[in-house]
């Protein structure tokens, strides 16, 4: 199994058996703040089940984040990072949900970043996007920190969405070739 890791972070696809992970952001309307109702554990199987498939096949889906402890005091769940294909399209999306105990430390943009490097490095991904609701500021702060140009407002899940593209190109010209990387 692929892990990454950055200085405070582990990301990890998830295991088989770990849909309470998911359900804990799913289920939290703080995190899903763009629902009116939180998501069940049922819908939690479904995307474990959906992301475990997708990752086998295509090296896309879900990670689940874990800060970084000493041996002794085992790993804290924190959220997840995914790669995952654009709804109603075929561009890959990058995104981010953390627990809100998490939030304000620079997770997000650590754990973005290392998935980020992995999708035009390890899984040689053309472009990666990216989609925010125009008022979540934290997640456009994010956006910003890793270098994704802003490209137009686009509907997105029939809500009006900031939309973001980066090329692999314009990545390593960036951060240098996958060599430099070893």
């Amino acid at each position: 199994m692929t892990e990454i890791e950055t200085d405070r972070l582990t990301l990890r696809p998830y295991l088989q058996g770990e849909a309470a992970l998911i359900h804990r952001l799913i289920g939290d309307i703080r995190v899903f703040f763009w629902r009116t109702e939180p998501g069940t554990l049922a819908e939690a199987e479904d995307r474990l089940a959906n992301s475990l498939a997708s990752i086998s096949d295509t090296g896309l889906g879900l990670w689940a984040v874990f800060a970084k402890r000493r041996k002794d005091e085992g790993s804290a769940f924190l959220g997840q990072v995914f790669l995952q294909t654009l709804r109603d399209s075929h561009e890959i999306e990058i995104g981010y949900q953390l627990m809100p105990e998490a939030w304000g430390n620079g997770y997000a943009s650590e754990a973005a970043r290392a998935l980020l490097d992995h999708g035009f490095r390890e899984l040689e991904l053309d472009q990666i996007v990216a989609v925010s609701l125009p008022d979540n500021k934290p997640s456009l702060r994010v956006l910003q920190r890793l270098g994704l140009p802003y490209i137009e407002d686009r509907m997105h899940a029939n809500i009006e969405h900031k939309y973001f593209a980066l090329t692999r190109e314009a990545y390593l010209s960036r951060h240098g070739p996958a060599s430099e990387k070893d």
